[in-house]
Parts: C-alpha cells; sequence; structure tokens
C-alpha cells in the first residue's frame, strides 16, 4: 500500500516502513512493517531462491549466479 523512510543518524540506513494488505477474498488483514535499509541490503546481496515448478517449495538456487549479479550495475558503467 504504501512505504515511508525514517532517517536516522547513519544516512545510508534510514529505516523503512511498510503497509501490507492481503488480496484474499477468503482472508483479510494487514501489516505494519520496518526493516532498516541495511537488512534490506543484505537480503538483496543474500542468496537467491527459486521453485522447481508450482508445486514445490521456494528452495535456495545452488547455481551459478551470473556477473555482473541481477539487479546492480557494473562497476564500469557508474
Amino acid at each position: 500500500e504504501d512505504i515511508f523512510l525514517l532517517s536516522t543518524r547513519d544516512e545510508w540506513n534510514p529505516l523503512v516502513y511498510g503497509v501490507f494488505t492481503t488480496t484474499s477474498s477468503v482472508f483479510k488483514g494487514s501489516a505494519v512493517c520496518v526493516y532498516s535499509m541495511a537488512e534490506i541490503r543484505a537480503v538483496f546481496n543474500g542468496p537467491y531462491a527459486h521453485k522447481e515448478s508450482a508445486d514445490h517449495r521456494w528452495v535456495q538456487y545452488e547455481g551459478r549466479i551470473p556477473y555482473p549479479r541481477p539487479g546492480t550495475v557494473s562497476g564500469s558503467l557508474i
């Protein structure tokens, strides 16, 4: 639904507040979550997860991660 950034003493690590709601007609709910930018960065730099198919659960991807890592910019392009 919405995101709010709260500045901290460390300008590179604000707190990120997120408001989320379900889309299910069976279960209706909402949540307010808070994460530090450092936590978010760690997740995006962590291992990938994937599903073999719709019938499988999420598992850690064990294959080779391409370089540059998807979602990043090559140092030569900065």
